[in-house]
């Protein structure tokens, strides 16, 4: 089972807990991640080329976030908007009009509110953390800042995460998952 899988499928109480908090069914919640959480690796993939994961990776290593995988109704809870609020700055580089985009964007897909789609961003960011905090565990995170290509860092693990078909690159991978749905 891929990241995407585990994610949509494997963990339903994390969708339902989405579900439950935007008042949407947990088909829409799944369609809202489907279209949201593909950008969110490719900003996690291109930040940590460029280095600027430090914090995160310490975070995923030493911190407790994989308790938004573990116990997911502190997913409607400040911290958990708050904590993806700070791993969207981090991976889009504080720039605003890209969470506004994949927000438009989701909503266009999905036929849900553009401000839903807003607000469930932070919360999905939180989800992918909490996913890979949980992932540590059997493949700890370097604390260098190394490149994907070195196949350490978070590239490396996300890297390995998201390449279904483990042909060496996600582009393909991440292309075919956001489209399977559209």
């Amino acid at each position: 089972m891929g990241f995407f899988d585990d994610m949509l499928g494997g963990n339903s109480a994390v969708v339902g807990q989405l579900a439950k908090q935007f008042g949407i069914t947990e088909e829409q919640a799944r369609e809202a991640m489907r279209h949201m959480t593909p950008a969110i690796g490719r900003g996690m993939q291109q930040a940590e080329k460029k280095g600027g994961m430090g914090s995160l990776i310490e975070a995923i290593n030493g911190g407790d976030k994989d308790r938004y995988i573990d116990e997911p109704e502190i997913l409607g809870k400040p911290e958990a908007t708050r904590d993806g609020n700070i791993v969207l700055g981090e991976i889009f580089n504080n720039d605003k009009d890209v969470s506004r985009n994949i927000g438009g964007y989701a909503a266009k897909k999905t036929g849900l509110p553009t401000g839903m789609m807003k607000m469930m961003l932070p919360i999905l960011a939180s989800i992918v953390m909490g996913y890979l905090s949980k992932q540590r565990r059997s493949a700890p995170i370097p604390q260098s800042r190394g490149h994907s290509s070195s196949g350490g860092g978070l590239g490396g693990l996300l890297g390995s995460l998201l390449d279904s078909d483990k042909d060496g690159s996600i582009a393909d991978d991440l292309i075919r998952m956001a489209t399977r749905y559209i």
